[in-house]
């Protein structure tokens, strides 16, 4: 009786295990089989490691949030570029992708890295708190692993829920084949409306401020350097000259507001002058026989895009922001203009990080700060409230 209950559970189990399996594979909620209509978060995850590696581009982008929503790889003008970019990353995940990419064998001739801080974590923090570590390839999990796990996944009870969930309401964050995000909907901004949006948005910025969790401040450059550890930037530079990688970093921009409340917590110098100071240290400390593959390009400056007027009472999607920290498509397509075509009439929007005096750069930016507090007092009162709502 004991010996055929066992035989009964077992034979059961198995017979779970070949539905969940080929109700996953069916609907393919990770993307695998090039049926992938929609992805949320957790898909990108685990698909775009994979994807990656199955497009083996020529040049590929690696960024945040800002980049995965607003960097159409097309517009690049390259014969193939991908985008790698997801929600959320810093340095230290960075450094994962472009070791899974190296692991892959994939050719890549060009890069670029585009984040707000090249700063090591102040913390420990796991890879997958953004991405998953199953999917990358390292030298702690060889690429025979990840196939493995490729297998595993459709096994798996969030493969399951997944596939049901998209059953029930399919997820409007189409992706691209290139790897962009189509449509923005992170925290379901879209839906909320643009003021909202940028409520939500400056409240989560100003706790962050305001609890210095994943933050530093600094009262001096030199203070800032010994600060900011740069193992991660450090190994991404000599691993690219190794490979003879063409590598771009590239400092995301932010509107106005966002200036006005590092201001108010008195950390712009920490926030917006000393990371390009660091970059640019590091440029110019490249060997002049290795200049050729490195560029700096400085988009966090105060000009016509990033002063556009935000307000709280906005009811229609802005010109070039879907809220003060991420840009949408045709601001992004400016942005890649700037840096890929060579014919594109460059303005003040960008800055050469290997020639700019960027101390009286910043001062430049300071007063074109003031100018704007001037000419925009409900925006700048509208900040002051916010901050105070969110510090009491």
């Amino acid at each position: 009786m004991y010996k055929k209950f066992i035989s009964t559970f077992f034979i059961f189990a198995f017979l779970i295990f070949c539905v969940q399996l080929i109700v996953n594979y069916y609907f393919d909620p990770y993307g695998f089989n090039g049926k992938l209509k929609h992805i949320d978060s957790k898909a990108v995850k685990i698909f775009k490691p994979y994807d990656v590696i199955d497009k083996d581009p020529s040049t590929v982008i690696i960024g945040n949030s800002r980049n995965y929503y607003s960097f159409s790889p097309e517009h690049t003008g390259k014969n193939s570029t991908y985008n790698l970019s997801f929600p959320g990353i810093g340095i230290a995940q960075i450094r994962a992708l472009y070791e899974h990419i190296l692991k892959a064998e994939i050719a890549i001739e060009e890069l670029i890295i585009t984040l707000d801080s090249f700063c090591d974590p102040l913390t420990i923090r796991s890879i997958s708190n953004s991405l998953d570590d199953r999917v990358l390839i390292s030298d702690d999990n060889p690429q025979i692993r990840t196939l493995v796990n490729k297998v595993l996944f459709y096994l798996s009870l969030d493969a399951s829920y997944t596939s049901y969930r998209n059953i029930r309401k399919p997820k409007d964050n189409y992706m691209s084949s290139d790897g962009r995000a189509v449509k923005f909907n992170e925290y379901n901004y879209l839906r909320k409306g643009p003021g909202n949006a940028l409520i939500e948005r400056e409240s989560r910025n100003i706790f962050q401020r305001v609890n210095r969790t994943n933050s530093i401040k600094a009262t001096s450059y030199a203070d800032y350097k010994k600060q900011c550890k740069t193992s991660n930037l450090d190994f991404i530079i000599n691993s690219t000259i190794e490979n003879n990688i063409k590598v771009s970093f590239f400092l995301n921009p932010v509107n106005a507001r966002y200036w006005e409340i590092y201001a108010y917590f008195d950390g712009l110098s920490s926030y917006i002058h000393y990371p390009k100071k660091l970059i640019q240290e590091k440029l110019k400390n490249i060997a002049e026989e290795n200049q050729y593959l490195f560029e700096g390009y400085d988009f966090l400056r105060l000009n016509a895009f990033t002063l556009e007027p935000l307000s709280y009472s906005d009811i229609e999607e802005r010109t070039y922001w879907y809220e003060s920290s991420h840009y949408n498509l045709a601001f992004g397509n400016i942005l890649l203009s700037n840096i890929f075509d060579e014919d594109f009439e460059r303005t003040q929007l960008v800055a050469n990080l290997k020639e700019i005096d960027l101390d009286m750069d910043f001062e430049r930016q300071k007063s074109l700060l003031q100018e704007w507090r001037e000419n925009n007092p409900e925006l700048k009162k509208e900040i002051l409230n916010s901050i105070e709502n969110n510090t009491n």
